[in-house]
């Protein structure tokens, strides 16, 4: 989590608010410096004062509201003709499953449902703060299903709007009217912001919770390099400023990392969009974050203290369903990729379906050698053991 998923989430996030205002129309290392600018600001704020950052979470959260609240409506409202949108729209060319038709956005961005509940750590670190034992569970299973049913309303009334593409652009209420798009554009990449920030927000406690546990060597170097000597008053701040800086060194290198293995991909041909290497880092993170919720919903199941009501256990199954879902069409589309299904490049779809496969079984490693090492009487080696009280979230 400390090397991949913290950073990397930073990494996504950011570029992707950065290439959604600027609709992409800058170089890749001008999108990468920006986006690595904008992950600081935001670790910066959050690391300054936790009141300004949920200040900013807040007037985030209502300017998403605005066009998640709008655009379904303009859709349904005024959408466009097929005979208008084939004369001044040129389809997007798309590949794999994808090129199916637009109605396949209904399956291909379930993964995307990750943008919008990325942030679960934020409550999952509240857990101490819930009074009743199977709160964190309802409260996370809830949220899968209000959040799939939300996106769900969008995809079907993005497809009436327009049956070519499904693109809010190219709705007919936006036709002569580009400043009003561009503000949408901009008001939906706040989306990202929104994530970003909530990341930002989740990662330093977390980061400390598992640093107070295992006491990583790493960050005791680092903590040793900038503090000369301790100091019992100051020392709730050198954790946190050792733990800000941990984090934000690793950021910088997979900022780096990534941003050369796009430039080189795109100079030797091997990649059609700067793009896809990032949708390729998000689709593992969705991986990681749909596999730990899935092992949250099962866990709930086992435990004999959680009351399971009716709205319980539909909450369950139903947000337990979208997430196989999203992984079985996630898995489904890259072996299909394989074989060129669609114009895809079955280059990137090998490298991606190995690269998936491969974090599956890291993911699983960990929870199965701590289970067995817990049948045989060893020492935990999970991110939050069983005797550490106040953890943010048992993965078992």
């Amino acid at each position: 989590m400390r090397y991949f998923y913290h950073p990397i989430s930073l990494l996504l996030f950011s570029v992707y608010a950065i290439v959604g205002m600027t609709e992409g129309m800058l170089g890749v290392f001008s999108t990468m410096f920006l986006s690595c600018f904008l992950a600081f600001v935001f670790m910066l704020i959050n690391f300054l004062s936790f009141k300004w950052a949920h200040r900013l979470q807040i007037i985030l959260s209502c300017l998403v509201v605005i066009p998640l609240l709008l655009l379904p409506i303009v859709a349904l409202a005024a959408p466009r003709n097929i005979s208008d949108m084939e004369a001044t729209v040129v389809p997007k060319t798309a590949s794999g499953l994808a090129s199916l038709g637009p109605w396949m956005l209904l399956f291909s961005g379930l993964p995307s449902l990750l943008f919008i509940y990325d942030g679960f750590y934020g409550v999952a670190a509240l857990k101490d703060r819930l009074k009743k034992p199977g709160s964190l569970s309802f409260v996370i299973l809830a949220s899968i299903v209000i959040v799939t049913i939300i996106y769900l309303n969008i995809i079907v009334s993005f497809n009436i709007g327009d049956s070519l593409e499904a693109d809010y652009r190219n709705f007919r209420f936006f036709s002569g009217r580009p400043v009003l798009k561009d503000l949408f554009s901009i008001l939906i990449s706040c989306a990202s912001l929104l994530t970003l920030n909530s990341i930002a927000m989740s990662s330093l406690p977390q980061l400390t919770a598992m640093h107070d546990t295992h006491r990583f060597s790493d960050i005791v170097k680092i903590k040793k390099s900038i503090f000369y000597k301790n100091i019992a008053e100051e020392e709730n701040f050198e954790e946190r400023f050792t733990i800000w800086i941990y984090l934000l060194f690793k950021t910088l290198i997979w900022f780096l990392l990534v941003g050369f293995i796009v430039f080189f991909m795109q100079q030797y041909g091997l990649s059609n969009s700067p793009m896809e290497i990032i949708d390729s880092l998000a689709d593992i993170v969705t991986v990681f974050v749909f596999l730990i919720l899935l092992f949250v919903i099962l866990g709930s199941f086992k435990k004999k203290n959680i009351r399971k009501s009716v709205g319980f256990k539909v909450c369950a199954l139903f947000s337990g369903g979208t997430i196989v879902l999203a992984l079985f069409y996630l898995i489904i589309s890259y072996i299909v990729g394989t074989t060129g299904f669609g114009d895809s490049n079955v280059f990137n779809s090998w490298v991606k379906l190995i690269l998936i496969i491969g974090f599956i079984i890291g993911c699983c490693y960990w929870q199965i050698k701590d289970f067995l090492d817990g049948r045989l009487n060893k020492k935990s080696l999970a991110l939050y053991p069983k005797h550490r009280k106040g953890s943010i979230i048992i993965l078992k």
